[in-house]
Order: C-alpha cells, then sequence, then structure tokens
C-alpha cells in the first residue's frame, strides 16, 4: 500500500526553501513588482492573496510548483498572470470544455490573447486559434489532457515556444482522488521528453496522500508545495437528517428569494422529480443531468451562466467550470460520497466572498447506496484489469465514510471540513448549525443513550437500525415478536419516540465511536470499547435532537461600503444588457462585490473606476463609460 505521508517536499519545508532562493535571486523582488502591476492593469486587483504570491514566487522562479487552494480561492490567477510576463506559450490542461470557455471569455475580456483547443469546436475557430498558435500570438492556450498526449500535437506547441505547463484540477491524475481520469498520467510523457520545461499543478481539493500522489506521477522535482486554508468564512454548513424535501428545499429557497441556487441530487428520476414539485410551486428552476440531450444540457447550463436562470436541479454532473460568483446557496439533496466531492461542490457558494449557505439532507439509506455503488464499480475495475481493486476500493469506502461521519458528528462543520484536509481550526466557526446553536441539545442525552446501547446488547449486536428502533418504540410487528424481542426489557423504552428523532441518535453515537456498523447486504449494529463507560455511567455523550426545515431571515447581503442598493440593482441590469450584447455571462463584465463598490463610491472618472477592485484598464476602456453614464444618471434621478 502507498504510504500517505507527503515525502519531504512538505510545504512547510518548500516554503522555506523558497525564503533562501528569494535570497539568491536579487530580481524576484522586481518580478513581482511587475507581476503585481500586471494584475493592477489587467484584473484591477491591488494585491495578491498571500497564498496567491507564494505560488507565483515559484512560478517566477521556473520551479516546479503544487498549488491547493479551495474553490474560489484565485488558484486560476497564479498560472493566468505569470503568463504575461513570461516568454512564449503557458499550456494549461483542462479536463471540461465549460471550464476553459469561462477562464477563456474572462481572459479576453481583460484583453489577454488566449485560445482553446476543445472537441465540437467550429472548424473555423479551431482554424484561427491554430494558426494564432503557430505566429506564437497566444500567451495562454487551454487543452484537454488527451490533446496534448498526442505526439504531433506536444511537437506543435513545444515549436511554439511552449515555455510553462499548468495542469489544472491536478487531483484527476490520482488514483486516491475523487475524479480519477486515466488520460491525465500521460502528462508525465511531457516531462520525460521536455525536463527543463516547469510544471505547476493546480487543485481545489486534494488530502495529502494525493498530494504526494500527484508530485509522483507528473515527475515533480523539488516543488514548491502550496496548500492554502481549506475554510471558507463565508460559508455556512448546516445538516440535516432529510424528512419532507420539498419542505426543506422550500425553506432554503425562500431564505434567498433574489440569490442562485444549486440543488444537487443523486439520481436523474430524483432531479426531474423534484425540479417538477419546484416548477409546480413556481419556483423557477431547470433540471440538469446526463440523461438530457446535450443540447437541453448546454441550455440550462448557458441560462445559469447567464442569470436567465437561477435555481438548477442536478446530478453532480453539473458545476464543473461554472464560476458563478453569486450563488447563494448548494442544497445537497443526499449524501455525496466523499468529503472532497462536498468541498468542491460547497465551494461554488460564495464565490464572492458573501455569505452563502450550503445545506446537506441525508438519511440512513443514502449510505448503503453508496457503498453498494462503490463496490460494484469497484468490481468492474477489477474485471477490466485494475491494477491495484483492494486499494481502489478501501480509498473509496473510506472516503465515503469520512463523509458519513461529517454528516453526523455534532462538532463543527468547518472544523471537521479543514481537519480532513490535514488542517486545523480552533475555536467556534460561528457559521455552521453547531456553533450556531441551532441544534437543540437533548436533556437526558445519558438515558437516552444508555437504553439504545442497551437495545442493541440486548438483540445480541445481531440486528440493524430498523429493529432495534422497532423494540426500543414497543412494535408489536411480525420479526420483534418472532424474535422474543417483546420480552426483552429495553423493549417499548422509547415509546411515543419519533423513529426519525432514534434514527437521528443512533447514527450520532455511531459518529462518537459508541456504535459501529458491519457492512454488507444487511449491516447490523453493534457496541464498541468507548460504549462500556457511557453504560456504566462515567461518560456522558452529546446528542442533539434532529434539526428540522425552519425559516431563517436574511437580507441580501451587499455589505460592501454601504452601497446603495437601488443603485447597485440598476447597475446589475446594465450589467446583464451589456453582457447580452456580447454574448458572455454577467460576472465576465465584472463580480456583484464590484457592482457594489460601484455603487457605494459612485465614481464620476475612468480614473476613479481603476481604484475599484475588479476593474483593470481594459474593462475600464470598455465598459467605463457605460457605467459612470448610468451612475451619472441614476442620482439626480433618485434624490430625496
Amino acid at each position: 500500500m502507498t504510504d500517505p505521508t507527503p515525502s519531504p517536499t512538505a510545504s512547510s519545508v518548500s516554503l522555506a526553501d523558497d525564503a533562501a532562493r528569494q535570497g539568491e535571486d536579487p530580481a524576484l523582488e522586481s518580478k513581482l513588482e511587475r507581476l503585481r502591476e500586471v494584475v493592477r492593469t489587467t484584473w484591477g486587483f491591488d494585491e495578491l492573496r498571500p497564498m496567491q504570491e507564494r505560488a507565483v514566487r515559484a512560478t517566477l522562479q521556473g520551479r516546479d510548483a503544487l498549488v491547493v487552494m479551495p474553490t474560489g480561492g484565485g488558484k486560476s490567477l497564479c498560472y493566468q498572470a505569470p503568463a504575461l510576463l513570461r516568454e512564449g506559450l503557458t499550456v494549461v490542461v483542462s479536463p471540461l470544455i465549460s471550464l476553459m470557455k469561462d477562464q477563456i471569455d474572462s481572459l479576453h475580456a481583460n484583453g489577454v490573447a488566449a485560445g482553446m483547443l476543445a472537441s465540437g469546436m467550429d472548424p473555423r475557430q479551431r482554424r484561427e486559434v491554430l494558426a494564432a498558435l503557430d505566429r506564437r500570438e497566444l500567451r495562454l492556450l487551454f487543452v484537454s489532457p488527451e490533446r496534448l498526449s498526442m505526439p504531433s500535437f506536444r511537437a506543435r506547441v513545444l515549436e511554439a515556444g511552449l515555455s510553462a505547463l499548468a495542469v489544472d484540477e491536478a487531483h484527476c491524475i490520482s488514483h486516491w482522488g475523487h475524479d480519477f481520469r486515466p488520460e491525465y498520467r500521460m502528462l508525465g510523457d511531457l516531462r520525460r521528453a521536455r525536463p527543463e520545461i516547469p510544471i505547476q499543478a493546480f487543485t481545489a481539493t486534494a488530502t495529502p496522500r494525493v498530494r504526494a500522489d500527484i508530485a509522483e506521477l507528473l515527475g515533480l522535482e523539488d516543488p514548491a508545495i502550496v496548500v492554502g486554508s481549506f475554510d471558507r468564512p463565508n460559508l455556512t454548513y448546516r445538516v440535516q437528517p432529510r424528512s419532507d424535501l420539498l419542505a426543506q428545499v422550500l425553506a432554503v429557497i425562500e431564505r434567498h428569494p433574489e440569490g442562485a441556487g444549486i440543488i444537487y441530487c443523486l439520481r436523474r428520476k430524483d432531479v426531474d422529480q423534484l425540479s417538477e414539485r419546484l416548477t409546480k410551486r413556481g419556483v423557477r428552476c431547470g433540471a440538469y443531468h446526463a440523461g438530457l440531450s446535450p443540447g437541453e444540457r448546454a441550455k440550462v447550463q448557458d441560462a445559469f451562466r447567464r442569470e436567465s436562470l437561477d435555481i438548477v436541479v442536478a446530478t453532480v454532473a453539473f458545476g464543473m467550470g461554472i464560476d458563478r460568483p453569486d450563488v447563494r446557496f448548494v442544497v445537497h439533496a443526499s449524501l455525496p460520497k466523499g468529503l472532497e466531492q462536498y468541498s468542491q461542490e460547497t465551494g461554488r457558494a460564495g464565490r464572492d466572498g458573501l455569505p452563502s449557505e450550503c445545506l446537506l439532507l441525508f438519511g440512513g439509506a443514502d449510505y448503503y447506496g453508496w457503498k453498494t455503488i462503490v463496490e460494484r464499480s469497484v468490481a468492474e475495475a477489477a474485471e477490466a484489469g485494475h491494477r491495484n481493486p483492494e486499494g481502489l476500493l478501501e480509498g473509496n469506502l473510506g472516503r465515503l465514510g469520512d463523509m458519513w461521519g461529517f454528516a453526523t458528528a455534532p462538532m463543527c462543520r468547518h472544523a471537521r471540513l479543514v481537519a480532513y484536509f490535514g488542517q486545523e481550526l480552533s475555536g467556534d466557526c460561528g457559521a455552521c448549525d453547531v456553533c450556531l446553536g441551532e441544534l437543540e441539545p437533548l436533556d437526558d442525552a445519558l438515558v437516552t443513550a444508555q437504553k439504545l446501547l442497551s437495545c442493541v446488547a440486548r438483540c445480541e449486536q445481531r440486528y440493524g437500525v430498523t429493529h432495534v428502533i422497532d423494540v426500543l418504540r414497543g412494535s408489536r410487528s411480525a420479526r420483534v415478536q418472532e424474535k422474543g424481542h417483546d420480552q426483552l426489557s429495553t423493549f417499548g423504552l422509547l415509546k411515543g419516540t419519533p423513529v426519525t428523532s432514534l434514527r437521528s441518535w443512533i447514527e450520532q453515537l455511531m459518529a462518537q465511536g459508541l456504535l459501529g456498523c458491519t457492512g454488507g447486504r444487511y449491516p447490523t449494529l453493534h457496541l464498541l470499547p468507548a460504549a462500556l463507560p457511557v453504560l456504566r455511567g462515567e461518560e456522558t455523550p452529546t446528542l442533539y435532537h434532529p434539526p428540522t426545515a425552519r425559516k431563517r431571515s436574511r437580507k441580501r447581503v451587499i455589505e460592501i461600503e454601504d452601497a446603495d442598493q437601488g443603485l447597485y440593482e440598476h447597475l446589475r441590469e446594465l450589467r446583464k444588457t451589456l453582457a447580452d450584447e456580447r454574448d458572455v455571462p454577467p460576472y465576465v463584465i465584472c463580480g456583484n462585490a464590484t457592482l457594489a463598490a460601484l455603487a457605494a463610491r459612485k465614481p464620476e472618472r475612468v480614473e476613479d473606476l481603476l481604484e475599484v477592485r475588479g476593474i483593470g484598464q481594459k474593462k475600464a476602456e470598455t465598459y467605463g463609460k457605460a457605467f459612470l453614464e448610468a451612475i451619472a444618471a441614476y442620482a439626480p434621478a433618485n434624490m430625496p
């Protein structure tokens, strides 16, 4: 089995080495200042975030690097900005066309010479990009891993002056990652053919084991490893047992009446059913899954990107490459199969840095449904000749178990999530159902836990959750009577207690390591050693009542420099008009935070626009007049 511990290229060692190297390179600070100026004039940002600066330092030194930044952390800037300073061509490997297109739209809006080559492109467009490549006019070229693995194409980009390779979504190269793609493994061929060309790998989700795998398989030499914080403080995490799915989803939608949202379902039929039920309730939403035609999927995705549609009900096939920054909520209608997926999917909320909500709804059947899927897929992989099916099964079931623990353990959701990625978060986060005090503690937790644990023991640790609950509630079912369990001392001890409460408490005891559950088709409960002190009354576990769907009043959050709400909405409409005229999503024009800053400052000159974060020289030249005229016209018309 592969050792999950990273090699000596751990982040602390690499960053210390960076500091030493900086002393050896007197030109580095000059390069950094030039890069900051490029960022100011091109993207309109006054400064780089600390993790971004560490990443670009390595890039400017011509080093290999592995950069892990959560969704919304700004990792794309780490390879886009250096490409404008570096001589030659930077090739960016990306797994999805939508990922490429969003970045290309934004780069073009900022005046950057960039192109993409992808299947489905118009032949004329492909010829134009290839001609620009051959003329060495492009600074950035986005391609799929399959295309770069072709020897003829690889020779072409080398001839065009390839000087750096950026591998986006680099976790796809690892068997231990959550989205393995074998095509990524062919990227190592370029390193073997041209070892002098630096490679920077980027991903939003990678555990220490996956990071080590990425570095090894890409052949990274003494890479700078830069790992940003996995905490997203602007996201509020809530977890609820799934009871009335429609009511629970509607409660979230009502809390965010003007925001965009994504609702993830496990199966296609779940997507169709929920989308239909929401539509009947007057919710303007679209359905997205692999069972729809490519045209139907493209229509929904495009409508969401262009803000013609604000809510999408989808399978996990939706979301990659969607950079819409004003997604105010993400709902999981069932348990995801791992915390990597959960982190990536919830990370699509609040990319503009404003408060957003992530609600996870789950049930006991979710775990076993995923377990069956995992076991079946691993069996198929083994039949197809997978080199390590046992390791694949272990990794997938381990990730599923971690996801289950996150859903059922009554502890800070932020702390639990960052701990999975090897980081720590101290104190209450103030942004999850546990730390906000939204979960109601059970007053008689010790007695209730003892009754639950005793019933499992009296049933000889041979029965599942449903049977144990039937005994505790005093059910006279045929099975209970057939086994003689209506004669047990624990029979009817929790009569009248809702099934949802009992199931939730059992799951909480499992998450706290007091109860275990066997695998297989008929899982059974059993006591773990930590249950004995509880049974003896020496330790008291923490149990919470199952949370219920509640409305929480929430104002639309702009919260940037006291933005004028009316002007903000006026500028939002103008942005949509400008975007439609240019056939791009509104966020390519500018983000919500930029609109809010404009509505707060009310600039009067083009020079003033350049002081607003998110507006660079190109955008000021292209859109400045329209925004300034709208602001000037709005003010007199709305004087009190």
